[in-house]
């Protein structure tokens, strides 16, 4: 790669003639997150709250399970309103939200370029990415306006992400600050 393509970060024209790949990249990252936040879920013997995972998938609320852990080469860390996976051996890294009911495929910047840039599979990467949030920024708000993602309702009121549109769309239940606030115990 000469100098001229390291000294940018990734356009929207980039992002555009790219656009199957930054799709391929979102489905990818929500199978991935949903098969890895039920099996968490399977090996800490916790139910699933399938309107409001963090009702049940939250160590903070005197769950019988710690903060942080490992489960099939995967390392994961709750903090926050989501779930961080790290593999062991690739060093891959996804974030899982636990706040969109099933939609685990919620984009935010910063993750969802990390987990571009450390999954295996995507290597070498076809397009110039040099900052994360930036790059992921970029990625996002092109594909919105491309049609190619979209925004949706979180589980609580006046929050959104988003998510790859061409999906099994999945109804998110809203709930009131106080509903919400009871049920994930916080």
């Amino acid at each position: 790669m000469d100098q001229a393509q390291v000294s940018h970060n990734l356009t929207p024209q980039e992002v555009e003639t790219h656009q199957s790949f930054f799709e391929q990249c979102a489905k990818d990252y929500r199978m991935l997150a949903e098969k890895l936040i039920r099996q968490l879920a399977a090996h800490l013997k916790q139910p699933f709250n399938e309107e409001l995972p963090l009702a049940t998938l939250n160590p903070y609320e005197q769950r019988s399970y710690p903060q942080f852990g490992e489960m099939n080469k995967w390392r994961y860390f709750f903090h926050g309103y989501h779930c961080k996976f790290k593999h062991t051996i690739t060093t891959q890294d996804i974030e899982v939200p636990l706040t969109f009911g099933l939609e685990f495929g919620v984009l935010d910047p910063y993750f969802f370029a990390h987990y571009i840039y450390s999954t295996p599979d995507y290597q070498p990467l076809s397009v110039n990415m040099k900052s994360e949030f930036a790059d992921g920024l970029i990625i996002i708000e092109k594909m919105l306006e491309l049609g190619l993602y979209e925004k949706i309702n979180a589980n609580t009121v006046s929050h959104s992400g988003v998510v790859v549109t061409n999906r099994d769309k999945r109804k998110v239940k809203v709930f009131t600050s106080n509903e919400f606030h009871k049920l994930v115990g916080i």
